[in-house]
């Protein structure tokens, strides 16, 4: 395939990211209403992660990578995998509570504001007068995409808005841990990670001694059939997003392009699909995410001003 020649193809695979965590979440969300118990949600994680460590073992093979080269990758990959089991179990639990698809992916994709403020903690990074101010703004869009909440109103909202947060920091920390191993090959961080996440499930379903969760499932084909699709569909991810930049994808655009068709083809398909509420504020808030993480992202800051120097110039 000839890069030079067709220089947007990687906005077709950038875009499928996008739409990979977009099915993602619209699985979760049929799945955590289909589910009424909490060991299923945790078996769901199991399935996952299975499939997660079969993908990364069977990649890093044909690839010929050592699985145990570095011992702080690979505790890096381990941590990921059970912030990753947190995540996932938490995020279910959000869909069975009836939790908006729109407002759970917006609150999600606020992990990156953590996240940075995490690295700055850790590692160093710098915190621009600018990148505060887009902190203030991500904070007026996550404000305005739950209704514009009174105090005494925030005091009363859902457990699933709470839970919702409580997700998006464990995947605030799961950003230091993959800026901490960054180095580590995708398929390896793929088989310890997903790894991590069925052996922790199997232990809680052990511990709590819920082994006949495996026989009394509610909807079992369409348990089983959306628990292996998560798995796979993760997979598909990180493919998509190693294919984007090997077609010349640059890191600031690429996350912009990801962010929002995520944003917006989950919302769009939660108003659809399940009858989630439409307003002025969801939209609204999905603008002023997209100008936060611009302002925030200093590879995105440095390409949108380039950009606007030479249309200007």
């Amino acid at each position: 395939m000839n890069v030079e020649k067709r220089p947007l193809t990687w906005v077709w695979w950038t875009s499928g990211e996008g739409l990979t965590r977009t099915a993602t979440k619209i699985l979760m969300r049929i799945l955590g209403v289909a589910q009424a118990s909490m060991m299923s949600f945790v078996l769901v994680t199991a399935i996952i992660g299975f499939v997660m460590m079969v993908a990364g073992y069977l990649g890093g093979v044909v690839r010929r990578k050592a699985f145990f080269e570095d011992r702080i990758q690979v505790i890096g990959a381990i941590g990921f995998g059970v912030l990753a089991y947190f995540v996932t179990v938490v995020s279910l639990v959000v869909f069975q509570l009836d939790g908006d698809v729109g407002v759970n992916t917006f609150i999600s994709t606020l992990a990156i504001i953590p996240g940075g403020i995490f690295g700055s903690m850790f590692f160093g990074d710098r915190l621009f007068l600018r990148q505060w101010g887009a902190i203030a703004l991500a904070i007026i869009a996550g404000y305005v995409v739950i209704g514009r909440p009174s105090l005494q109103e925030a005091m009363q909202l859902p457990a699933w808005i709470w839970l919702s947060f409580a997700a998006m920091f464990g995947m605030a920390f799961n950003q230091v841990i993959s800026q901490r191993i960054k180095e580590i090959d995708p398929m390896v961080k793929n088989f310890w990670s997903g790894g991590t996440q069925m052996v922790l499930s199997l232990l809680t379903i052990c511990i709590a001694g819920s082994v006949s969760v495996f026989t009394n499932i509610s909807e079992p084909t369409l348990f089983w059939t959306i628990s292996i699709s998560i798995g796979f569909i993760n997979v598909a991810l990180l493919a998509f997003n190693i294919l984007s930049y090997k077609l010349g994808a640059n890191i600031p655009l690429k996350n912009l392009v990801t962010n929002g068709v995520h944003l917006s083809t989950a919302m769009i398909l939660g108003i659809f699909m399940f009858d989630e509420g439409a307003n002025w504020e969801k939209f609204a808030g999905v603008v002023l995410y997209l100008a936060a993480f611009a302002a925030w992202d200093n590879e995105t800051w440095k390409f949108l001003r380039l950009k606007f120097r030479v249309r200007h110039s």
